[in-house]
């Protein structure tokens, strides 16, 4: 009985053996890419017979936000949970779509991985970790989605008949300080610049419409009527940005206010204004400049302008 106890037990010791000797590895022709944000793909040969993407791991927390796609051989979708749409199950592809990036990764039928980005518009290089593996061994592909070239503006389009509008009255909006050392009355001119004063911004529909452009642009905006109702195009431009931005001043359009200081004494001038604020709808049109890939993009556009000033002035004696 002892004899035959003892091959049992070396009998499961080397069928145990064995199994780790029969144990496929998988090796990839290449564990490191960099892809041009702008469109590119990237193919990488898996030795193994029998695997897939286990996982797909994104420096960008915003890509949780991301939609993925699965599509089977044949290129139709499928239906899968939330917690497996970072994994990829035989032969298909999964598709990720962001405002800012698209890209997708793909388990192609002749024992390649493919990796392709459609444009990718964050301001720095995206690393994409993908895992391949076949339930016993896996390797790393470390993936770098290079930002896209800044898209050209071509044109901005307002909306001039559906807008929101309101106005504010009295909103104080600066405070000057004017010394009078001299023993004689002192003349002082106040310059008031509306545009000085025009705040404007900007809202994309997605992320994407300022992202696309980049920082430092400009484009045409809108300006109120002359009555405050209405909006009209003329020479004002603003800066491209999500921040409340100043337009550029116009000393010769400027109202300017002229006043006299008494001797030996200091005025404090407090500048108010009755102000109008519009919101309009917008379409960007804008062209990438490498791939030649033309985009509309739809927002709005908020202004604030001022369109009467008034002041109050309070002497201080030195």
């Amino acid at each position: 009985m002892k004899k035959w106890a003892i091959l049992g037990c070396l009998a499961l010791l080397l069928g145990s053996c064995n199994d780790e000797v029969f144990v496929e590895p998988v090796e990839v022709s290449a564990t490191e890419c960099t892809l041009d944000g702008n469109g590119d793909e990237q193919f990488i040969d898996v030795s193994s017979d029998d695997w897939q993407v286990s996982n797909v791991w994104y420096s960008s927390p915003a890509l949780t936000d991301a939609v993925v796609v699965h599509y089977d051989a044949a290129g139709n979708p499928m239906d899968g949970d939330a917690q497996s749409r970072w994994q990829l199950e035989g032969v298909g592809r999964m598709e990720v779509r962001h405002p800012l990036a698209v890209f997708s990764i793909e388990h192609c039928a002749d024992h390649r991985l493919r990796i392709a980005v459609e444009e990718c518009f964050f301001f720095s290089g995206q690393e994409l970790v993908v895992t391949v593996g076949n339930g016993y061994a896996s390797q790393e592909i470390h993936a770098v989605l290079s930002p896209a070239e800044r898209y050209r503006v071509e044109d901005v389009a307002y909306n001039f008949d559906n807008y929101s509008r309101w106005e504010e009255t009295g909103k104080d909006i600066d405070r000057f300080y004017t010394v009078n050392s001299t023993d004689a009355p002192m003349e002082y001119h106040l310059t008031l610049d509306k545009r000085e004063y025009s705040e404007v911004r900007f809202i994309g529909e997605t992320d994407r419409l300022l992202a696309m452009v980049g920082e430092g642009v400009k484009v045409a905006v809108p300006e109120p009527e002359d009555d405050g109702f209405g909006l009209r195009m003329g020479d004002d431009q603003a800066l491209l940005s999500s921040g409340w931005e100043p337009l550029t001043p116009r000393p010769e359009e400027a109202e300017v206010v002229t006043m006299e200081i008494p001797p030996r004494s200091l005025a404090i001038i407090d500048v108010k204004a009755d102000r109008v604020y519009f919101k309009t709808e917008l379409t960007l049109t804008a062209t990438n400049p490498k791939s030649g890939r033309r985009r509309q993009e739809k927002g709005w556009v908020e202004r604030w302008t001022p369109m009467r000033f008034t002041h109050t002035v309070e002497f201080v004696g030195l």
